[in-house]
């Protein structure tokens, strides 16, 4: 009876899965009707067309059922990896957000309409979009710190994966400089307003691609290591390093002009395959079991 009462009661569970699992499994349903509802096609739109929809659509719900694949495999992560279930949730909050914000926008802005010398800037409308880039970037960073908590094994290799995100961090904040110098900031005096926004936005820009370089750095020691599930480490690091890249492109493609419609379009479709690509092997990570944890009184500690 002593050993009974030590092991902590399980989660609540409905039909086998937790409670708050089925919470974002609602939520991406919920997700997919605004998607289908909200698509706007031509009367014959072309498969090319419908794929790029699909591409924007995947990451969205990719994000939501993060929370929902933890859960499932770790009904105890809650209690056991905390950080890792709050970041996990942070991303799927976001995508909320970013259904939100097209009711919510026009909304905010008529609220706190944009000032006479500031035509393209909506107070209200603005700090929601700086927000919702705070909370991902603070997901993003939860995510990385949930695994690199989760890990138990040494590392079997140098750290040059850490490398990754001061290289990363750099980068983004020498685009970030050059994209507000040579672009808004380079075309003459702004109002202070405009210049705080740029300098959030950007800064935030870099808190993004830095995370993802976190997250990546710890997924690649995870692997390198041998942490189990092997398969989701490896999952996650390929979907992190490919993230990673996408975002760089991104904003290479803010500072670098791009002009033959061929090469364009070409880009555009690399962007979306990355975010796609990137965010289903980040579910499947999870769905594998990522990270594997003992679970609760099977050594006797809990």
């Amino acid at each position: 009876m002593a050993d009974d009462a030590a092991v902590p009661a399980g989660p609540l569970t409905i039909g086998g899965l937790h409670w708050m699992a089925w919470l974002f499994v609602a939520f991406a349903l919920v997700d997919v009707v605004w998607f289908v509802v909200g698509a706007s096609f031509g009367t014959n739109p072309s498969p090319t067309d419908l794929l790029a929809y699909v591409l924007q659509v995947v990451p969205a719900l990719a994000a939501v059922l993060l929370p929902a694949a933890l859960l499932a495999r770790h009904p105890d992560a809650p209690s056991r990896l905390p950080i890792l279930v709050v970041g996990t949730m942070l991303l799927a909050l976001v995508q909320g957000l970013f259904i939100l914000a097209g009711p919510l926008q026009p909304l905010l802005a008529s609220i706190a309409p944009p000032s006479e010398d500031l035509t393209q800037l909506a107070p209200l409308a603005s700090l929601y979009d700086v927000l919702t880039l705070l909370i991902a970037g603070i997901g993003i960073l939860a995510l990385g710190l949930g695994l690199s908590r989760a890990r138990g094994y040494e590392d079997r290799t140098g750290h040059w994966p850490v490398a990754i995100v001061p290289v990363a961090a750099v980068f983004a904040t020498v685009v970030a400089v050059i994209s507000v110098v040579g672009g808004s900031l380079g075309a003459g005096p702004v109002p202070e307003a405009y210049v705080v926004y740029l300098g959030a936005d950007g800064l935030l820009g870099v808190l993004r691609v830095s995370a993802w370089a976190y997250v990546a750095a710890t997924a690649l020691r995870g692997w390198r290591a041998g942490e189990d599930p092997i398969v989701g480490w490896r999952l996650i690091a390929a979907a992190s390093v490919v993230i990673v890249l996408t975002l760089a492109l991104i904003n290479l493609g803010g500072i670098v002009p791009i002009d033959p419609s061929g090469l364009v379009e070409a880009y555009g479709w690399v962007v979306l395959w990355g975010f796609a690509l990137g965010n289903l092997a980040l579910l499947a990570a999870f769905v594998f079991g990522l990270p594997a944890v003992d679970p609760w009184g099977e050594d006797g500690e809990g």
